[in-house]
């Protein structure tokens, strides 16, 4: 199959009415991307675009369901994938069985920074508490086994409850003023945020998972918004009510205060992000092209606290790519603002949003307009997938990027199907 450039696919209408059920379900607002990132609603139906999985339930035949994906991604790359995550049923492990039968339940959504889990919760009160974590494997889903962390800080008793996968840790059921924990892990060395019980003091921690033992790493002014770095030697903070931001080091243990200049204090974390560990990318001063103010995007050094580059434009894709539609050509092309790539996927009859980023993968189109394809596009390797999908399929429609197996889960919310795209 060729996946680059695939031609139409068309499910016969009678298919449609035959199987689905005709109550009409209102969908979560889907996402899309102003020049601030801002993501605004949009009704009908629900399409994630994530790492890992979000699942909930509903009542719809599947076999028009699979016929669909089978004729659009090709049979041998569709797998039914089943799940029972009954708290009092120990599955360690949920394999992709082709005759299963999903059993999915509302309460469970993505998690970690890489939205590499899938945790399993219930509400007392007003807390969440999570009751079960699993992970994505190759062919379904592993229930895992959650560790105990307790110590004590200042004479308090103070812990969690973790998992880890890699190089990402996802910690849960704070207790004793935990607020926070980093995802990233190395050595059994993680970080974390503990506010006093007053919420006037907060202070970075370090904490050994093997030797159990939590101290301060930083002063109690830690009452922030943060953004670590890839390889965590580095924390951003947001002293929001300042108006500024700083860069805590991990290695020296110290705070240096980012200029207005550089950073605008008031910009949200989805603003910026790490280029790698010295360098970040976030929105700068507008610049003036052709007697026309426009918006700029600049790369900032954290060592020499100068702006390296300075781009026109912002990205409405992610930070570093944007996309404008051609009405003449009837093509979209995507294009690198920090750089020099671009391509153009033609054949395209309107011009659509960006429904969801995760990665170098992106969900585009208008899923309001009935006749109108969804792309899904994977940006380093310039390559695209045309998925026409009749209106009323994508009423119960989900659907959910494995990027670390390249596959997509998809549900139409009582059954789930794992679909390679590994040659996308």
């Amino acid at each position: 199959m060729d996946i680059k450039k695939i031609d139409k696919i068309k499910a016969p209408e009678d298919w449609v009415e035959e199987a689905l059920n005709p109550e009409k379900i209102q969908g979560i607002s889907h996402r899309r991307n102003s020049m601030k990132k801002l993501r605004t609603a949009a009704a009908a139906v629900v399409i994630f675009l994530l790492c890992g999985t979000f699942v909930t339930v509903a009542a719809t035949k599947s076999n028009v369901f699979q016929s669909l994906l089978e004729n659009m991604f090709g049979k041998e790359n569709v797998t039914e994938v089943e799940l029972n995550p009954e708290p009092t049923k120990q599955v360690a492990d949920v394999k992709a069985e082709k005759d299963g039968t999903i059993q999915l339940q509302e309460n469970m959504m993505v998690v970690g920074e890489k939205e590499s889990f899938i945790s399993e919760y219930h509400f007392e009160g007003d807390e969440e508490k999570v009751d079960h974590v699993y992970t994505i494997v190759s062919n379904g889903l592993k229930k895992m086994t959650p560790v105990a962390f307790e110590s004590v800080l200042d004479g308090e008793k103070c812990g969690f409850q973790y998992v880890a996968s890699g190089n990402e840790i996802y910690a849960f059921n704070y207790t004793g003023g935990i607020t926070e924990i980093f995802s990233y892990y190395k050595n059994g060395i993680i970080y974390g945020v503990r506010e006093e019980k007053n919420a006037t003091k907060g202070y970075l921690v370090e904490i050994n998972l093997a030797e159990k033992t939590l101290k301060k790493i930083s002063g109690g002014n830690m009452i922030c918004n943060f953004v670590m770095s890839p390889e965590g030697s580095k924390i951003l903070c947001n002293h929001r009510g300042d108006g500024y931001w700083s860069v805590f080091d991990i290695a020296s243990k110290t705070e240096k205060k980012i200029s207005q200049k550089l950073v605008n204090g008031y910009a949200r974390t989805t603003e910026i992000e790490f280029l790698d560990e010295n360098r970040i990318l976030t929105y700068g001063e507008s610049i003036f092209k052709n007697s026309t103010e426009e918006d700029s995007t600049c790369v900032v050094n954290l060592q020499t606290m100068r702006i390296e580059k300075k781009y026109s434009g912002v990205g409405l894709v992610n930070m570093k790519w944007s996309y404008r539609y051609h009405h003449k050509k009837k093509s979209l092309e995507f294009y690198e603002i920090t750089g020099n790539q671009s391509f153009t996927i033609p054949d395209v009859k309107d011009s659509g949003d960006v429904i969801d980023v995760s990665g170098d993968y992106v969900l585009f189109g208008n899923l309001e307009e009935k006749k109108q394809a969804v792309y899904l596009v994977q940006l380093t390797n310039h390559t695209w997938k045309k998925m026409n999908i009749p209106r009323k399929l994508r009423n119960d429609m989900e659907i959910h990027l494995v990027k670390t197996q390249k596959k997509i889960l998809i549900t139409n919310k009582k059954r789930a199907y794992l679909v390679d795209v590994s040659a996308l």
